[in-house]
């Protein structure tokens, strides 16, 4: 039977333990003795061989008795037993960086959480999902060059880890290159991906035959990615983008409400949803939903410009300018809501001046880096100079 087997080979085991540790001027009942200390400490040896790669088996750290007394042996054990601990040490110190930067980002208190990071980071620099983190939370803020360092080190560290290949091909749709961003898909693809992966991957993909102009492309990998995970709002979203640009607004609007329906009480979505319908020119709709998303609070200052982006384009605009400024007292940082009213200004007061300050800020704030439409860059093109 199996158990005898395993009993019968660890007795031989302790058999053989016996012969190494002896030597000359000891006795068989010393032998017996030092074995009986020896198991005391197995469970802790075990331990450290964990650890200690060139240690990796009991057999190897017995073998050392070979060549060092007993004395030495244990001294040796001892070191590596200390430096196992430390290194446990390290690794809960990390852990607790790592949590506290994870709440910061809750708290959307950014750069504490890139500090928390790093902190993490440098009591555990073998990790890669510290350094996964800290350049998903880069890459989201606009920090390339900060991103691009801490996902480089992340698919050195686990190569064989498709999620590091997935943020990578995302860092290249950022960055608007495609092609680059493709390659890392693929290199994600060949590794063993869980369901979600794959519907990673399948936006990605998307997203790069978007940045293509492969709208048809694109659509189909959309598709795939909501077959995997049909409640996938980033799918939902630019499926119904895509659907606009092949010149379908009805089945693009059709998204949208699956979107609505999946999340129907979170303001987010009213907020996302209000500005797809004003890129895909429907803004009664986008005034709709921007101001369902007001219900739940009337100063948040995205679906204000939201709001007054559509109420522009309906040419309503005193009531869009008082909007426009409203979302702007609350985030003067916002780049939308400043190319919005330059807009507004350009439309009525024609105070270039005033207007050119708008757009100029709103590049400042990073506009070109959250949206692609190259608007403000072709007004400040027809009207700065």
């Amino acid at each position: 039977m199996e158990w005898k087997h395993r009993r019968i080979q660890l007795l031989q085991q302790q058999r053989n333990l016996c012969v190494q540790v002896q030597r000359p001027n000891h006795s068989r009942q010393g032998c017996r003795a030092e074995w009986h200390h020896f198991c005391n400490s197995v469970i802790t040896i075990r331990s450290v061989c964990r650890i200690i790669e060139p240690l990796n088996t009991l057999q190897n750290l017995i073998a050392m008795t070979k060549h060092f007394s007993l004395l030495v042996f244990v001294a040796v054990v001892a070191s590596l037993i200390f430096t196992s601990n430390s290194s446990a040490q390290d690794n809960n110190e990390a852990m607790r960086f790592f949590g506290e930067a994870r709440k910061a980002e809750k708290e959307q208190n950014w750069n504490k959480a890139e500090n928390l990071y790093g902190k993490a980071i440098a009591a555990d620099p073998g990790n890669a999902l510290y350094y996964y983190s800290r350049g998903t939370l880069n890459l989201l803020l606009g920090r390339d060059r900060r991103a691009i360092t801490d996902i480089n080190e992340a698919v050195k560290l686990e190569p064989g880890n498709p999620k590091m290949h997935l943020l990578k091909a995302q860092y290249f749709n950022y960055n608007k290159l495609p092609d680059s961003a493709l390659v890392y898909i693929q290199n994600a693809e060949a590794l063993e991906m869980t369901a979600k992966q794959v519907a990673e991957a399948q936006i990605a993909r998307g997203d790069a035959f978007r940045l293509l102009r492969d709208f048809q492309r694109s659509s189909e990998n959309y598709e795939k990615a909501l077959a995997v995970d049909t409640a996938n709002a980033e799918a939902l979203e630019n499926m119904a983008l895509v659907l606009y640009e092949l010149g379908d607004k009805k089945q693009a609007a059709h998204y949208l409400q699956i979107l609505l329906a999946l999340n129907p009480y979170i303001m987010d979505t009213y907020i996302n949803v209000g500005y797809i319908y004003a890129r895909i020119g429907m803004f009664l709709e986008s005034l709709s939903y921007s101001d369902e998303a007001l219900k739940y609070d009337p100063q948040q200052p995205i679906a204000l410009a939201n709001k007054a982006y559509a109420l522009f384009k309906l040419e309503d605009y005193d009531e869009a300018l008082k909007t426009v400024n409203r979302s702007i007292k609350n985030m003067p940082a916002n780049p939308f809501a400043l190319k919005v009213r330059a807009l507004i200004t350009i439309a009525t007061e024609g105070r270039i001046n005033r207007a050119c300050s708008d757009l100029k800020k709103s590049l400042k704030y990073g506009y070109n880096e959250l949206y692609d439409d190259g608007e403000v860059d072709a007004l400040i093109e027809t009207h700065c100079k």
